[in-house]
């Protein structure tokens, strides 16, 4: 699992390189605490709520290319909603 852990902070770390070579793989990861989530269900459908997080989440999101925010949903969530 270190290891894993190790791989993933160096890959963090040469991609922020290039777009935000001021900002660490930890703060990127720091900064990341500020996504929030939260799922409601509402008349028996179940919503998630993303936040787009604080200045520095978004910088490190567009500096990765990542511009869907919005986890999947599970298999039993999918099929429940295409009742």
């Amino acid at each position: 699992m270190a290891t894993l852990a190790l791989f993933l902070k160096r890959t963090l770390d040469h991609q922020l390189a290039a777009t935000l070579p001021e900002l660490s793989s930890t703060d990127a990861l720091a900064a990341m605490k500020s996504i929030g989530i939260a799922e409601l269900n509402l008349n028996g459908r179940t919503t998630r709520l993303v936040s787009v997080g604080g200045r520095d989440a978004r910088r490190v999101l567009t500096a990765l290319g990542i511009k869907d925010i919005d986890p999947p949903t599970s298999e039993k969530q999918r099929t429940e909603h295409q009742m």
